[in-house]
C-alpha cells in the first residue's frame, strides 16, 4: 500500500508541474487515484500496538499464574502488564496527526485488552461477590421461565432482570453455560462502552483526539479494570447510558431523517437501563433534568443545539413508574446506605472522631506500601490539578453547548465524592459513582491536557508527559478502588470475596442442591452464603431478603433461649460452618465478644438432636429441624 501511495505522490508531483500532462485522461485517471488513496486513512500503528497490547496480556497471564503458585514477582508483573498494554496506547493518542479510524481502533483495543485482563483473573468462573448475586437472578429465570422470583442473595437485583434477561437467552440459544453467557455479554457491552463514549466525546469537542484521550482517562476510573468487568447491572446499563447520551447528541434539533433512528436508539436503550439498574436509570435521568433546563435558559442565544426535553419526561417517568410498580423495594435498599453515608460525612465536617477511616489499610489491618499510596494520591491530586484548566479550555471552545454546560456541572461533584471517601459507610459510594463522574471527568481533563500539554514542539516528548501522566491516573485509580488481595489470584485465603471460592466451598453447595433440594433455609458465613445462594440454589438467610442474620448462631458460644427464637423465627433449617475460618478469630466478635470461634463452631456436636449430615473436611452442614419442627 506505501509503494502504491508513493507512485501515487510522484505521479501527483509530475502532473502538478505538468499542465499539458495534467489535462490528459491518463493524468487525469492518476490524480483522480491519487485523491482516492489520500481519502482512505491510515491504521498507522494499530497493528504495532495490538501486537504490544497482545504482549501485555501475556505478562498479566504470567502474573496470574505466578500468583496462583505463590511464586515471587507476580505483582510487579501484573503492574507492568498493565502499563504495557496501556502507556504506548495513550502515547500514540498523544499525537496530533493520528487519524479517526486508528484513533477509534486504539480505543477497542484499549477497551477489550483490560476487559481481557479481568477474565484471565478468572477464566473457570465467576469469583467476585456481586457476580454470584446476579447469576441467582440468572439461574432463576432460565430454571422457572418465570421473572421477579424472589432472590434471597440481593432480592433487588431480581427486579432489574435486564442482564439476566439477555443472559437466558444467549443460554437458551447457545446451550452455553451462564458464566460463558455472562462473559461474553459484559465483553459485548465492553465494547458498546468504549464506542459509545467515543462517538459521544467526538460529537460535542469535534476532534478525533480529544474523543481519543477523553475515552482512555474515562478507563482510569476506580472500577474500570475489575467492578465494571464484573457480570452485575451495571457493567451492562452504563454502556447503554454512553449510547443513549450520544443519541441524544447526535440528534439535530430540526427534522431529518437520521433523527427518528436516533430517537428510537435512545428510547430502546432507556428501556433498557431502567429495567436493568436503579442508579445508573437515576443518574441519567437526572442528566437529562440538568441538560434540559440549560437548554431552556440558552436556547434564546443559541437555539440550533439538541434539545432532550421529550426525553428527559420520558426518562422520569419510566424511573418513577418501575420504582413504584415494580421495584419500591430500591427505596430502602438505597435510603439507608446512603443517609448513613451522608451522616458520617457531616461527622466528619463536625471533626467526630468515629467518622473518618484510615486511607489505604484493608481490613486485616495491613498498609498498603508507600508506593502505592503515593501513586493514589497522585492520581487524585493530577485530576484536581487538570480539572480546573479543562473548565477554563471549555468556557473558551464550548459554553455554548448546553450539554457540555451540563457535563461541567457534573465534573463539580467529583470534589464531593472525596469527602465520602474519607468515611468507612460512605466509601462504597463514593467509589461506585466514579463511573458515572468520569464520565464528565474524561472530556473535561481531555480539553486540559491538548490544550496545554500537548500543543507547540517536541510532540513525541509532550505524547510521553501525557502517558506518564496518565498512567498514574490509571495505576492510582486500581489502587484506590481494588484491594491488594483481590488484584491478583491465588490460593485459598478466609473471609477474602474472591480469594475464597474454591472447589471444596463450590462442591458443598453442590451437594446441598442435589441431595437437600433447592430452597432449603440455610444459615452461612458470608462466602458459603453465596456458594449456597448460587451454587446450591438455597435459600439462604440473610437480613436483605427479610430473613435474621445466621451470624446470632453460628457465632454464639451455645444455643440458648435467645438463639432457639432467632433459629425458629429465619426457619434456619441448617447452617454452614467452615473450620478455615478459625484463622480469622475475630469474625464474630461483632456478635458476641469473648467467645472464641472454636468453642462458637463446637457447641453444634454437643446440642442432641442435632445432626451434622455433610463434612468435608473443613466445610461442615448441620440439621437444626430438631428446633423448627422437622424430623
Amino acid at each position: 500500500m506505501s509503494a502504491k501511495r508513493n507512485e501515487l505522490l510522484h505521479v501527483a508531483e509530475q502532473t502538478v508541474r505538468s499542465p499539458a500532462r495534467s489535462e490528459a485522461p491518463g493524468g487525469i485517471e492518476k490524480a483522480s487515484q491519487l485523491e482516492a488513496a489520500v481519502a482512505i486513512p491510515s491504521w498507522g500503528w494499530l497493528p504495532a500496538l495490538s501486537l504490544i497490547c497482545a504482549c501485555g496480556l501475556l505478562i498479566v497471564s504470567f502474573a496470574d499464574t505466578s500468583a496462583r503458585r505463590e511464586a515471587s514477582g507476580a505483582e510487579a508483573l501484573f503492574w507492568a502488564g498493565l502499563l504495557v498494554i496501556y502507556a504506548p496506547i495513550v502515547m500514540r493518542l498523544g499525537f496530533g496527526h493520528v487519524s479517526r479510524r486508528e484513533t477509534i481502533g486504539l480505543v477497542i483495543t484499549l477497551g477489550l485488552g483490560l476487559y481481557l485482563v479481568k477474565v484471565l483473573h478468572s477464566p473457570l468462573r465467576f469469583t467476585n461477590h456481586d457476580e454470584f448475586l446476579h447469576w441467582r437472578t440468572a439461574d432463576d429465570i432460565i430454571t422457572n421461565g418465570r421473572l421477579f422470583l424472589q432472590n434471597p442473595l440481593l432480592p433487588v437485583s431480581a427486579l432489574y432482570p435486564g442482564q439476566e434477561i439477555v443472559t437466558s437467552a444467549l443460554v437458551s440459544l447457545s446451550g452455553l453455560p451462564i458464566f460463558l453467557a455472562g462473559t461474553l455479554l459484559i465483553g459485548v457491552a465492553r465494547l458498546i462502552l468504549v464506542l459509545a463514549l467515543y462517538l459521544f466525546y467526538e460529537q460535542i469537542s469535534r476532534s478525533a483526539q480529544i474523543a481519543g484521550i477523553a475515552t482512555a482517562v474515562y478507563m482510569t476510573n476506580p472500577n474500570y479494570l475489575f467492578f465494571a468487568s464484573m457480570y452485575k447491572y451495571e457493567s451492562l446499563a452504563i454502556p447503554f447510558a454512553a449510547l443513549v447520551l450520544w443519541a441524544l447528541a447526535r440528534r439535530p434539533a430540526r427534522y431529518d431523517p437520521s433523527r427518528i433512528g436516533l430517537t428510537v436508539t435512545a428510547i430502546l436503550g432507556l428501556g433498557l437501563i431502567v429495567t436493568t439498574h436503579h442508579i445508573t436509570s437515576y443518574a441519567l435521568a437526572g442528566f437529562l433534568v440538568l441538560w434540559t433546563v440549560l437548554v431552556a435558559i440558552t436556547r434564546r442565544r443559541w437555539p440550533n443545539q439538541p434539545k432532550p426535553g421529550g426525553m428527559t419526561l420520558l426518562a422520569v417517568a419510566a424511573n418513577l413508574v418501575w420504582l413504584l410498580g415494580v421495584a419500591n423495594i430500591t427505596i430502602a435498599y438505597l435510603g439507608g446506605p446512603l443517609s448513613g453515608a451522608i451522616g458520617e460525612v457531616l461527622r466528619l465536617a463536625a471533626r467526630h472522631p468515629s467518622a473518618g477511616r484510615q486511607l489505604f489499610r484493608s481490613s486485616a489491618g495491613q498498609i498498603a506500601p508507600l508506593w502505592e499510596r503515593m501513586t493514589g494520591f497522585g492520581s487524585v491530586g493530577l485530576i484536581l490539578l487538570g480539572l480546573p484548566f479543562g473548565l477554563f479550555q471549555f468556557w473558551r471552545q464550548h459554553r455554548r453547548s448546553a450539554i457540555a454546560l451540563a457535563i461541567a456541572g457534573t465534573v463539580l461533584l467529583y470534589p464531593v465524592s472525596l469527602a465520602f471517601r474519607l468515611t468507612r459507610r460512605g466509601w462504597e459510594s463514593a467509589n461506585r459513582s466514579s463511573e458515572v463522574l468520569f464520565v464528565a471527568i474524561g472530556f473535561v481533563f481531555a480539553l486540559a491536557v491538548t490544550q496545554f500539554v500537548l500543543r507547540g514542539r517536541l510532540a513525541w516528548l509532550r505524547a510521553l508527559v501525557l502517558s506518564a501522566c496518565m498512567s498514574i491516573l490509571f495505576v492510582g485509580g486500581i489502587i484506590a478502588g481494588w484491594t491488594p488481595a483481590w488484584r491478583l489470584p491465588g490460593p485459598y485465603l478466609p473471609e477474602s470475596d474472591t480469594r475464597s471460592v474454591e472447589p471444596q466451598g463450590i462442591s458443598a453447595a453442590e451437594w446441598a442442591r442435589q441431595y437437600l433440594g433447592p430452597g432449603k433455609q440455610v444459615g452461612a458465613d458470608r462466602t458459603n452464603m453465596l456458594l449456597m445462594g448460587s451454587f446450591g440454589q438455597q435459600q439462604v438467610s440473610t437480613t436483605l431478603s427479610g430473613g435474621v442474620d445466621p451470624g446470632w448462631v453460628l457465632y454464639a458460644p451455645n444455643i440458648g433461649a435467645e438463639q432457639k427464637k432467632t433459629i425458629q423465627k429465619g426457619k434456619l433449617r441448617y447452617v454452614v460452618i467452615d473450620r478455615r475460618l478459625l484463622a480469622v478469630p475475630g469474625l464474630g466478635r461483632s456478635y458476641y465478644r469473648g467467645t472464641p470461634l472454636e468453642q462458637a463452631y463446637a457447641k453444634f456436636d454437643r446440642i442432641q438432636g442435632v445432626n451434622r449430615i455433610f463434612d468435608s473436611g473443613d466445610i461442615e452442614v448441620y440439621d437444626l429441624g430438631v428446633f423448627v419442627g422437622v424430623p
